[in-house]
């Protein structure tokens, strides 16, 4: 029998408790079990309450949670104006709902067991009766099940055959049991709670049509609020039914839109999509470190007295990447997804450092000199209020219309989760150092080895390191993560410095998003952040209950390798890329491909030859910035290099980064000389003007192409060392893609029947003009030096 097979009301359909509850998901429980010994340890259950836990004793000026609740009652009023005359009398609400709590357990094992128990913690894990509760097959289908009356509230729970101890394989939300396995979660929600049952999307008509259920049973559309883009919903948009309320919209625009529906002081955020893929493969990803990017508003200027500018705020906020949305910039590079700085406010001040007194390749951070620098926390990375927004970087209200402005240009925002640590003026590490919740005493990250204990050390001293194995620490992050979204409206996570974080804290997240924000079925993506060329390591933080993905740092050597510093061929960059994927579950579909970053020197700056240590040699490259700052490069090549490495990038497998500056092919040695302000327009030399625009062909020519994006990634169709040709491959569409990194033009024919290309298709240039027609199950080209060509068919 199917391990998957269920009951009609089975434990995943009765977390919406047949629309009898639903609930707020306030409180976690962590307990692990043995999946080895039936009779394994039991554990309290222990339950953290998000409003029990006081953090921030300031007055905040612009608060996270507060305003939500403040928006919602201003439109309140209108909406019960508008809902009042469509209120009617409901028909017959059928037979009353089962009592709240009511929950079936479900099994359909394999084989025929004596005996099947549920445990969990709500029974302290016991692992016999009484304690255990059996579960019967009375009609004799196989399916074994039991019914619990469950107070609201988050559980783990696991099966026990015949003594054998096994997660339920047909609930997908779990959690790390800390040995090796798993245990399922459900949440018990709140009695009379509304639930999202089923919806519809039209995009033809830009409609929205949303089923609720309530275990109150009808709900009037007096008592419900309904905002789309935070604008309050026309009139008549909520209509009663027997069981609950329906929601219809139409007339959205293209674009991406946050419908949040509020009912008994509870708001569902769903993300309706129209007109925009919801496949994170065709977003192109634009990292935007904030205070380096542009100042749209000097108001809010506030750099800290006597820090070197390098290490100090700049002035970028919200306001300028306002104003580059809706000036179209991302529009015309083909963005489709922004990657912003943390907008959590950060410590005030600066603290005491250094920097390195002197350059040489191979330096050691722990072991060389440095001379005294003051340093400030404008990359976002010293979290203090985990409750304000970062006055530098803007207003709540701005980080809003952010979002919602690149909503409706078709781009979603991810922002840079530091979920590592807090900063110690946080009231979060003032209230809780001594509750468990940090890892103490301090061990620091630079003395006792940045991998021989990455989940305890510190970064800095200032820098407390959160202790995830603490139940209730994590069950605040978790917390905090979901506010941040449902106050903003983001649409994704990068998740800093993952190998230095509890896995518990992964999948807790990941299970939470699941539970409250992609009810509408969008995944909000996760994706971290372990700088290692590991791709065990890397991968080992990826699947279904932890991230989506990471960044691809393996690749990312490769690549600087084969077109930034030219140590090895294209064949083989290719192969060892083609490796890493090969590494990754589902072929790295979800990593992110990326040439820069702002921990590593600039791509131009390597072609040039104008860093002068290897590509990871991170604190030799900083100390470099600080001595030897590199300028912009005097030839072509370094740029047509950095051109060649992006349409890498961007035509294989994954979510491609554009780091900011690197499509104008910025010059810079390590952080901070990476982090350079961001120019634009007639502050470019006319050889950076030339990259953008070509960095805009190819990324109008992924967004308009989808097998480059989506399609299949075989075998190379050529592999020199100067010369690489590969496809990607859908039914409907081929594309070959050929990179010419020599300094002469190229030319030759290549193979492409086995793509299953017939003769007489036609092959159209995506970057400019100019056809191709196979022959003789051959393609002829050429292609120019240091040059690429996308050549795209159609094949029906």
């Amino acid at each position: 029998m199917s391990l998957s097979r269920r009951a009609p009301l089975t434990l995943l359909s009765s977390l919406l408790l047949l629309a009898a509850c639903g609930g707020d998901g306030s409180s976690a429980s962590d307990t692990g079990v043995s999946d080895a010994a039936s009779d394994a340890t039991a554990s309290t259950d222990t339950d953290v309450t998000l409003v029990d836990v006081p953090i921030d004793t300031a007055a905040p000026s612009d608060t996270l949670g507060d305003s939500v609740a403040a928006t919602d009652t201003a439109v309140a009023d209108a909406a019960a104006t508008d809902a009042a005359a469509t209120d009617t009398a409901t028909a017959d609400t059928g037979p009353p709902p089962p009592p709240c709590g009511q929950v079936t357990f479900s099994l359909d094992p394999d084989g025929s067991p004596a005996q099947v128990l549920v445990t969990g913690s709500f029974s302290s894990w016991a692992a016999e009766p009484p304690g255990a509760t059996a579960l019967g097959d009375s009609d004799g289908d196989g399916v074994f099940t039991a019914i619990l009356v469950l107070e609201p509230g988050s559980y783990q729970y696991k099966f026990i055959v015949d003594g054998s101890w096994i997660a339920d394989p047909g609930n997908p939300n779990t959690v790390d049991d800390g040995f090796g396995g798993h245990n399922s979660v459900l949440d018990v929600p709140e009695c009379g709670a509304v639930s999202l049952a089923d919806h519809t999307i039209t995009a033809a008509n830009g409609g929205l049509t949303a089923r609720f259920t309530s275990g109150d049973g009808a709900v009037a559309p007096s008592a419900v609020t309904v905002t789309v883009d935070w604008i309050p919903a026309p009139g008549g948009a909520v209509a009663s039914t027997s069981d609950g309320f329906t929601v219809s919209l139409t007339g959205l625009a293209a674009g991406i839109h946050d419908v949040r529906v509020t009912v008994d002081g509870r708001t569902l955020l769903l993300k309706v999509y129209i007109g925009v893929s919801t496949d994170w493969r065709d977003a192109l990803l634009y990292f935007v470190m904030t205070d380096r990017f542009v100042n749209g508003d000097a108001g809010n200027d506030a750099p800290i007295a006597g820090v070197d500018g390098r290490v100090n705020y700049q002035g970028g906020d919200f306001a300028g990447v306002i104003d580059r949305i809706e000036d179209g910039y991302f529009d015309a590079l083909g963005v489709g997804a922004l990657w912003l700085s943390w907008p959590i406010d950060n410590a005030d001040g600066y603290a005491d450092g250094g920097y390195p007194d002197h350059h040489a390749c191979g330096l050691n951070a722990a072991t060389t000199g440095t001379s005294p620098m003051k340093y400030t926390a404008y990359h976002g990375y010293w979290p203090s209020h985990t409750d304000q927004i970062e006055a530098r970087f803007g207003t709540l209200a701005e980080l809003r219309q952010l979002v919602t402005t690149a909503h409706a240009h078709g781009i979603r925002v991810v922002l840079d989760f530091t979920a590592n640590h807090v900063h110690e003026q946080s009231p979060v590490y003032q209230q809780h150092k001594d509750d468990g919740w940090f890892n103490l005493p301090i061990e620091l990250c630079q003395d006792v080895g940045w991998d021989t204990k990455p989940r305890t050390c510190w970064f800095t001293s200032y820098l407390p390191d959160l202790n995830y194995d603490n139940p209730a620490a994590r069950a605040f992050m978790v917390d905090h993560a979901v506010r941040v979204i449902e106050d903003t409206g983001a649409d994704g996570f990068r998740l800093d410095a993952v190998k230095h974080i509890a896995l518990s804290f992964v999948t807790d997240l990941r299970a939470r998003l699941a539970k409250d924000i992609e009810l509408t079925g969008v995944p909000f993506w996760l994706v971290g952040e372990t700088f290692s060329g590991d791709v065990g390591l890397i991968d080992g933080f990826v699947g279904p209950d932890k991230l989506h993905g990471q960044f691809d740092f393996p690749s990312n050597l490769q690549i600087l390798k084969g077109l930034a510093k030219q140590e090895i061929g294209l064949g083989q960059m290719d192969q060892q890329v083609r490796s890493a994927h090969a590494g990754y579950k589902d072929g790295g579909r979800l990593m992110s491909t990326f040439i820069g970053n702002h921990d590593i020197a600039r791509f131009t700056s390597m072609a040039a030859g104008d860093i002068y240590c290897g590509v990871w040699d991170v604190f030799s490259n900083i100390a470099q910035g600080w001595h030897y700052p590199p300028g912009a490069p005097t030839s072509d090549a370094p740029y047509q290099q950095l051109e060649l490495a992006l349409a890498y990038a961007m035509t294989i497998p994954g979510v491609p980064l554009i780091y900011y500056g690197d499509e104008v092919g910025m010059p810079g040695a390590g952080d901070p000389d990476n982090r350079r302000m961001m120019r634009f327009g007639a502050a470019l030399s006319a050889r950076e003007s030339a990259t953008l625009a070509a960095v805009r062909s190819l990324g109008l020519a992924r967004r308009a192409h989808p097998a480059l994006s989506r399609g299949d990634w075989p075998a190379a169709l050529l592999a020199e060392a100067d010369l690489l040709a590969y496809a990607r491959t859908l039914p409907t569409e081929k594309a070959i893609v050929i990179l010419n990194r020599g300094g002469t033009a190229r030319s030759g024919a290549l193979a492409v029947s086995g793509l299953g290309v017939a003769d007489g298709v036609v092959f159209h240039d995506a970057l400019g003009a100019g056809a191709i027609t196979v022959s003789g199950g051959q393609l002829a080209y050429d292609v120019g030096a240091r040059s690429v060509r996308i050549l795209v068919a159609a094949t029906p």
